[in-house]
């Protein structure tokens, strides 16, 4: 499995879509930053930029895109993220909706909604409020072409190509997927990423593994529940490097490995205002943030 630049351009993107802070306080999975982002540019930052942020009652409250389409997000009194919705660029909603439940403050689910279809759903497992393990379920009548559109999506749960190829393999034979992801942290910093698929179909495993290698600077991402992209949210440091590696075994076998390196620009407070990212073919783009702090 090849991973596109579709799914490293929206890595980038979902890294740098929520509310940035120099100085946030986080209880559980409540973000209350007190230093905000407010504008994000991709490759050149110049003119309008791609993504602005528009924040009530120090919460971020709407993502507004360049194209003139948004996302409005509601919380709950606690100051959890009850959900999101999305609208076109006439502020007609979308039907798509990404719904959130908690225990306690601690996310529970989250789903994914597209004209009151709920066609993907996490659930979540703490360990020391730390997330140990998410099980996933997707309905197999989901189109992956479409999400890949989505913005909502991406920004939740990261670029439908990540998974390509368990969503091919499912939709290809017409099953419910039902899978669970085990995570490993170090510290603060989540390491690595693993499942294991058997295809009774083909008589054959697949195991993906993802790694992660970290700087000692602040994470601006550290706290936002609702972007899962690589479970960035959940990790105190900037990754410098993610490394991917997939393999099969029984009926068929083989073996496939790429990663991404990461390198940054970072402000007085030590957050990073630009972002380069190279694959193991070259291919280098750039996000560039300002925020309300200077």
């Amino acid at each position: 499995i090849i991973m596109k630049k579709t799914f490293l351009l929206s890595l980038v993107a979902i890294f740098f879509l929520a509310t940035f802070s120099s100085c946030f306080k986080q209880a559980d999975d409540i973000y209350n930053p007190k230093c905000k982002i407010i504008n994000v540019w991709y490759d050149e930052m110049t003119g309008t930029a791609d993504e602005i942020y528009t924040y009530e009652n120090k919460e971020l409250s709407k993502i507004t895109y360049s194209d003139g389409t948004y996302l409005l997000i509601t919380h709950n009194k606690n100051g959890t993220i009850s959900e999101i919705t999305a609208y076109d660029e006439n502020g007609v909603a979308t039907g798509e909706t990404v719904t959130m439940t908690y225990d306690k403050t601690l996310i529970a689910t989250m789903s994914y909604f597209d004209n009151g279809t709920e066609y993907e759903k996490y659930e979540f497992t703490h360990v020391d409020k730390k997330i140990s393990s998410v099980k996933i379920y997707v309905d197999n009548s989901i189109d992956v072409n479409k999400l890949s559109q989505s913005k909502l999506y991406k920004l939740c749960f990261g670029d439908p190509d990540q998974f390509g190829k368990l969503f091919d393999i499912i939709a290809s034979k017409g099953l419910v997927l039902d899978i669970e992801l085990f995570l490993t942290y170090t510290g603060d910093n989540l390491t690595k990423i693993y499942y294991e698929y058997e295809d009774s179909y083909e008589d054959y495993t697949y195991t993906y593994t993802q790694t992660m290698e970290y700087d000692n600077m602040k994470n601006p991402y550290f706290g936002i529940n609702f972007c899962l992209a690589d479970f960035l949210g959940y990790t105190k440091n900037n990754p410098t490097k993610i490394a991917y590696n997939i393999v099969y075994t029984g009926g068929y076998e083989a073996t496939d490995s790429y990663e991404y390196n990461y390198t940054y620009q970072f402000n007085k407070y030590d957050f990073p205002t630009t972002i380069t990212v190279e694959d193991d073919e070259w291919n280098v783009d750039n996000t560039f943030i300002e925020y309300d702090k200077k």
